[in-house]
């Protein structure tokens, strides 16, 4: 049995660890992507947060992608767009409640530390646009039957089908290089000036849509790595995501520079 993180809202995390059926079965609340073992939910739910899921080993027997958009046209017929390339695999779809879908693929079972990470690769290698930022060992994605909290619709199944099972290959997450900042000679300053050419950069070059929270995160890290305070990089950030054909909103635009600044 494999144990999911649950929790009343995004913001009410707890690490409290439900069995995986009844998570995912409450209509409800948030439940965690990725799933944990027994022993491991226990020391989860002793910590009582969830900071420093990295660390776990984790269970998926689905590849989920987050496709959205702020127009809901859009977002479906990209949706539909997926079914179709996946039209032979078993799958299930939700629509999230509000402006996107989420597209479940069954796959081989996989677990370990270096799950998540393989998810990613294989979308990126095989030129999937999602969002990307779906595939950590600690994002929540909302539950079926949960309501939605801005329209009051609830995550409701649109597609359910049976086929083949997907193979993923397991592949061990590279070693990240240190950034600039620990270099011999190179300082703070030289990373706040690299950071400022990353952000006019991304003015000329905006990400793709599954990019854009990948995008704003990393911006956020680097701003973070190169001392600067948190506002300072929220405010650049919301200037960057303005830019943006489709922005994101606040609450995710919040969430995006929380993440670089792991709070």
């Amino acid at each position: 049995m494999y144990y999911c993180e649950f929790a009343e809202g995004k913001r009410a995390r707890h690490g409290t660890m439900l069995p995986a059926k009844v998570a995912l079965s409450s209509g409800k609340g948030y439940s965690s992507v990725y799933q944990f073992s027994r022993e491991d939910a226990k020391t989860i739910r002793a910590r009582g947060h969830s900071r420093g899921l990295k660390e776990f080993k984790v269970y998926a027997e689905r590849l989920w992608l987050d496709i959205d958009d702020e127009d809901l046209v859009v977002a479906k017929q990209r949706f539909e767009e997926m079914c179709t390339k996946f039209g032979g695999y078993d799958k299930i779809g939700y629509f999230s409640g509000k402006k996107g879908y989420h597209l479940g693929i069954k796959i081989e079972p996989m677990y370990g530390l270096d799950v998540p990470y393989s998810h990613k690769k294989w979308i990126r290698d095989n030129a999937i646009v999602t969002d990307e930022s779906l595939y950590q060992h600690g994002r929540l994605f909302r539950n079926p039957g949960c309501i939605h909290e801005s329209t009051g619709k609830p995550k409701t199944r649109v597609v359910a089908t049976e086929g083949a099972t997907l193979q993923i290959p397991l592949v061990i997450e590279p070693a990240k290089v240190p950034p600039p900042l620990f270099t011999e000679g190179y300082t703070e300053t030289d990373v706040f000036r690299d950071n400022l050419i990353r952000a006019l950069t991304i003015i000329e070059n905006p990400p793709a849509q599954g990019m854009r929270h990948t995008t704003l995160w990393s911006f956020s890290q680097s701003m973070c790595e190169s001392g600067a305070s948190y506002q300072l990089a929220y405010e650049m950030a919301s200037y960057l995501n303005n830019t943006f054909d489709n922005p994101k909103d606040d609450e995710e635009l919040e969430r995006a520079v929380r993440q670089g600044y792991g709070i």
